[in-house]
C-alpha cells in the first residue's frame, strides 16, 4: 500500500493534482464558440452599435462619421445603417482591414453606400469605423478578417 501512494508525495505531486483538477473544470473544445462567418456577423451586429461609421477618410481621420443605428448581415454582406447613409459591405470586395490609431478600423476595397434622402448609390474605396476602445477595435478586426477570408473569391486557389 505504501508504494502506491508514494507518487503523490513527490515534488510535482501538487502541480499534477492541480492540473488534473483544472482540466476537469475546463469546458471541452467543442463547447467553445467557433470563429465562423455566421458568428462573426452576429458579433459585428452587436459591436457596431454605438460606434461611428464613415464613408471615407481625411488623412488619418474619419470623414463624415455618423453613429451606427443598426447593423446586420448574412453570408458575405453586412449592412450598417446611420442616420444619413447605409454602408453595404460585401466582404468579397474588401482587400484590407487596418487599424488607424487606437480605436479606428479602416476597410480598403470597394464599399457601396446609399444615401437615405434620395436613395442614390455610390461607392468609396475606403470606409471606416470608430469603436469605443482599442480592445473593441481589435476584437471587431478579428471578426472582419474572418468574413474577409471566408468570402475571398480567390481563397481556393492556394495563395
Amino acid at each position: 500500500m505504501r508504494k502506491k501512494r508514494e507518487w503523490m508525495r513527490g515534488p510535482g505531486a501538487a502541480a499534477a493534482l492541480m492540473g488534473a483538477s483544472l482540466a476537469a473544470l475546463m469546458p471541452p473544445a467543442a463547447a467553445q464558440t467557433a470563429q465562423t462567418p455566421e458568428n462573426a456577423q452576429k458579433f459585428i451586429s452587436q459591436m457596431l452599435l454605438g460606434a461611428s461609421a464613415a464613408r471615407g477618410f481625411d488623412g488619418e481621420r474619419l470623414y463624415g462619421a455618423l453613429p451606427v443605428q443598426s447593423a446586420s448581415g448574412s453570408g458575405c454582406t453586412t449592412q450598417v445603417w446611420t442616420g444619413d447613409f447605409v454602408l453595404q459591405v460585401d466582404w468579397a470586395r474588401i482587400r484590407s482591414i487596418s487599424p488607424v490609431g487606437q480605436s479606428v478600423l479602416k476597410l480598403g476595397g470597394v464599399v457601396p453606400y446609399v444615401w437615405r434622402g434620395d436613395n442614390s448609390s455610390n461607392t468609396v474605396s475606403v470606409a471606416g469605423f470608430d469603436l469605443s476602445s482599442s480592445d473593441a477595435a481589435q476584437r471587431v478586426q478579428v471578426a472582419f478578417e474572418v468574413l474577409r477570408k471566408a468570402c475571398d473569391p480567390a481563397s481556393g486557389l492556394g495563395f
